[in-house]
């Protein structure tokens, strides 16, 4: 099953597939976990391999950290780019069967935007997904930026609209849709759920349109912050090769010629990438 998380900013798209996660898999006896060792138990049985089981209780692999302390638990690492089924041309992880995976701002890798299109490796990794029983998380900022490839063989969409948490302060119960100051004991979702693409299309136009698609609903009890990175990709967006300079009174006041020159830049590298490759 693939499911695409998309929605407004800040809306908690990432903290609501970590509680999914770690309600519905990354737990003791949870159902993935014991499918996947039975199906591997099977496939050394039968073909005489010596395939090794999922080293932790779970079958969780995420491109963002998703970890708990009882039962301790983290996920496995994995990139975007190391996703796909094996190929001649680029080593890729060995997929788990009935393994969960969950990719945060995944349009990095799968881009719509991106005329090149994916190798055949990555979309047949999706389109045959269901052949080993994967469960993946897809997380947009927009529906639309997800490669085509992939957006049109998505089982689930799930819109979110809010998230609202709800702390103890003090002697009293606060609920905000921001993180304040206080013990966070419960977080809760709102959206709405599409089975088609072109479902999600129209409610975005005609929001008002509450007859397509089903309403969206999650809970996670407890502190969600305390089960993820939040800012896994924030350091994306900093140069890390420079201090902050807290005094510069001058600045840029006329538009950089790199806003101008950059495309030409990028076709250069790219024929240089052609005539080397």
């Amino acid at each position: 099953m693939i499911i695409q998380v998309t929605g407004k900013t800040r809306a908690g798209k990432t903290s609501l597939v970590t509680a999914m996660i770690l309600n519905e898999f990354m737990r003791f006896r949870n159902a993935q976990y014991q499918a996947s060792c039975k199906y591997t138990k099977f496939e050394n049985k039968k073909y005489g391999t010596n395939l090794t089981l999922p080293p932790q209780r779970h079958v969780v692999s995420a491109n963002f950290d998703i970890y708990r302390k009882f039962p301790s638990m983290k996920s496995y690492p994995i990139s975007g780019f190391e996703f796909g089924v094996p190929n001649k041309y680029q080593k890729t992880k060995k997929l788990i069967p009935y393994g969960v995976y969950a990719f945060d701002e995944s349009n990095r890798y799968w881009d719509s935007k991106d005329t090149r299109g994916l190798p055949p490796w990555v979309t047949q990794a999706f389109e045959w997904s269901g052949h080993i029983f994967l469960i993946i998380f897809v997380i947009t900022q927009r529906y639309i930026r997800l490669s085509p490839d992939i957006r049109g063989i998505v089982d689930k969409f799930i819109y979110i609209e809010k998230s609202i948490h709800t702390f103890k302060v003090g002697n009293k119960i606060v609920k905000s849709d921001k993180f304040i100051p206080g013990k966070l004991i419960k977080t809760e979702w709102y959206g709405r759920e599409f089975q088609y693409e072109g479902e999600i299309e129209v409610y975005l136009k005609h929001t008002e349109n509450i007859d397509v698609g089903q309403p969206f609903y999650y809970v996670f009890e407890g502190d969600i912050r305390k089960h993820y990175n939040p800012n896994a990709y924030a350091v994306n967006m900093e140069n890390l090769d420079n201090d902050y300079n807290y005094y510069d009174y001058d600045g840029i006041t006329e538009r950089p010629a790199e806003w101008d020159t950059w495309k030409k830049k990028v076709k250069e590298e790219s024929k240089v990438k052609e005539e080397v490759g």
